[in-house]
Order: C-alpha cells, then structure tokens, then sequence
C-alpha cells in the first residue's frame, strides 16, 4: 500500500502547533481549576490547539473551548480573590483577637502588681509580729524565772521561820527555865545550834554559851544569865527578821504571779495574731504566685498568637503576591492568545510575552498538590 501523503495543510498546522510560551499560563490556569480530572485532561488537551489558533481563523468548537478556558480563568481568578478577601478578614478578626490579649496581659500584670504588693505587705506585718512574739516569750520566760526564784525563796524563808518559832518553843524556852537536869539541857542547845551558827553574838559569849546554857537556873552566875539573855535575844530577833520577810513575801507572790499571768496574756494574744498573720500572708503569698501564673499565661498566649499571626501574614503575602502574579502572566497570557488574530506573526506574539510585567515571585503561578474551587 502507497503511503499516505500529508497534505500542506497538516503541515501547516504542524508547524503553527510548536510551543508558545504563553500556553504555560493558561494550562497552570487549567491545572488550578477544580474541574473533573476528565474534564481537564480534555481541555488540557483542546486548549493548546484552540488558543494557537488565531481568533479569525477558529472555528465554532475552538471557540467554544477558547471561551471555556477564559471562564476557568475568571473562576480561578474569583476564587484567589474571595481567598485573599478571606485572610484578610482572619487577619482583622487576630487584630481584634490580640487586643484583647493584650487587654487581659495588662490586667494580669495590674493584678500581680496589687497581689505581690499585698503579700509584701502582710510578710513584713508578719515579721514584726513574730518579733514582738518572741520578745514577749522571752519576756513571760524571764518572768516565770524571776516567779520560781522568789517564790523558792519565800517558802524557804516560811519553812526557816517555822522551824525557828518551833526550835524556840521547844529547846529555848526549856532552856530559860533552867528547871531540866544537864543532860536534857545539853540535848536543847544542840537542837538550837543550827540556828545559833547563823547568829551575830560576841565571840566572849558565843564561847560560853554551851556551859551557861546547859547549868540549871540556880547554878547560873551573872555572866552565865548575860550569855543566856544575849541568846534569846538574838533568836528572837532573827526569827522577827525571817517573820517579817515572810509576811512582805506573801504580797510578791500574788504581784508576781498577775505579772506573769499578764504576760502569758499578751503572749497568747500576740500568738493569736501571728497565727492570723501567718495564715493571711501564707493566703496573700498563694494569690501572689496564681497572679505570677496568670500573667505567665497570658505572655505565653500572646507569645504563641504572634507567631502563628506572623505565619498568617506571611501567608497572606505569598496568596496576594500568587494572585499578583495570576493577574500579570495567566491572565495575560489568556488574554494575548484568544485575541491573537492572523495577521501577527508567532515572533510578534512572543515579542508581546516579553512585554508582559515580570511576576512578583520568580515562576509563574503554577498548580500546586491542591486546586482551586470552582
């Protein structure tokens, strides 16, 4: 079979069917369409040869395509448009989102300050207190001491006095009379010498005092009556000395038992403030430290608000600068091949590519894993 010859209108198309660089955007434009993937394997396959086609040599079909094409371009074009229109609403409603946070960072630093303040204010109150409290027990310590200290001595002075007025009684007065016999005289005076050690008396009769004291009273000379008399005397004025003591001791005792009782008083009174304090500054610390956390909170959530708004806006940017683009190459491109006529060769086509405003970013708007809606 003779092979077929090609005519010179296929050969015609072939070489009006070569790339155009301007095909690029509209096929990106087709690519970010949500169409049916059906449908735009079928444009992405009709668009190349309708668009190449200049507009006064297409027929109904390849017009048809061409004005397909032009409204995926529109859609493409409204849906970027509605998308930016969307961010930026997003980014008004973070402005408006962050004064607020900003708002509660300003009351959660007012706050610390007030509760930090309180908390400084009730630890130093509590400080004072807990001093005045322990100088109060030392106080009410010092008391009780000076209390046993007087006190021991008081019954001291009772038990001596009581153990003198008896020794008189008992061994001096029998002593006096003179009536025993020398032996029960002898067991008298020992009886008085743990009261008579203690006694002031001239050392001329406290030598004699054993032999004047132990003779019966018709035995006794003048000097032996003098020693007696100088002994009586001096245990009697010793035991008025103690008695006398005793009986300006029992009004100390009460004087000092109210002095501690008193200061047992503030003590407790004191004691009972410090706990309330302490309770109160303990309370006043906590708030203090929940104001910290609030604060630290807020910060944190400010913190994290900013940089997922930066990331936004960083968004934002690169959707505008994609829709930028869109607008200056895509759209261009579409627009430049559906007016393409048959008088304008492909090198004037292509010279009107290079006239085209460069894109903000270095490619050209091309599809990405997603697409647009339709």
């Amino acid at each position: 079979m003779a092979p077929v010859k090609r005519s010179k209108t296929d050969v015609s198309n072939a070489k009006r069917l070569k790339p155009d660089p301007m095909l690029e955007g509209v096929t990106a434009s087709i690519e970010l369409s949500s169409l049916p993937v059906g449908v735009k394997t079928m444009l992405l396959q009709l668009a190349p040869l309708s668009l190449s086609t200049p507009a006064d040599k297409r027929h109904d079909f390849q017009r048809k395509v061409v004005d397909m094409v032009g409204e995926i371009v529109v859609q493409v074009q409204r849906t970027m448009k509605k998308d930016i229109d969307a961010k930026e609403e997003a980014a008004s409603e973070r402005s408006r989102a962050r004064n607020e946070l900003l708002s509660v960072v300003r009351h959660a630093e007012v706050s610390k300050v007030e509760k930090v303040s309180a908390s400084d204010a009730l630890a130093t109150s509590l400080a004072d207190i807990t001093k005045s409290l322990v100088d109060k027990k030392l106080d009410w310590q010092v008391a009780q001491e000076d209390q046993r200290v007087a006190d021991t001595k008081h019954a001291a002075d009772v038990a001596v006095a009581e153990s003198l007025a008896a020794g008189v009684e008992a061994h001096l007065v029998p002593i006096l009379a003179g009536a025993t016999d020398r032996k029960d005289a002898e067991a008298h005076f020992q009886a008085l010498m743990p009261f008579i050690s203690s006694l002031e008396i001239d050392l001329s009769l406290s030598s004699a005092l054993k032999t004047s004291c132990t003779k019966p009273c018709a035995e006794r000379s003048a000097f032996d009556k003098l020693v007696v008399q100088e002994l009586e005397s001096a245990l009697r004025s010793h035991l008025d000395t103690l008695q006398g003591a005793v009986s300006s001791g029992i009004s100390g005792l009460a004087s000092r038992a109210a002095a501690v009782d008193a200061t047992r008083q503030e003590h407790d009174t004191l004691d009972e403030k410090h706990q309330a304090a302490h309770a109160a500054s303990v309370i006043a610390q906590k708030l203090a430290d929940e104001a910290g956390d609030t604060l630290s909170a807020a910060q944190t959530a400010i913190a994290k608000f900013d940089a997922e708004h930066a990331d936004a806006e960083r968004e934002l940017a690169k959707t505008k600068g994609e829709y930028d683009n869109f607008l200056v190459w895509n759209v261009e491109c579409y627009t430049k091949l559906k007016e393409k006529t048959s008088g304008r060769s492909v090198d004037t086509v292509i010279a009107d590519v290079s006239k085209i405003s460069e894109p903000i970013q270095e490619d050209p708007v091309m599809p990405s894993s997603g697409v647009i809606g339709a």
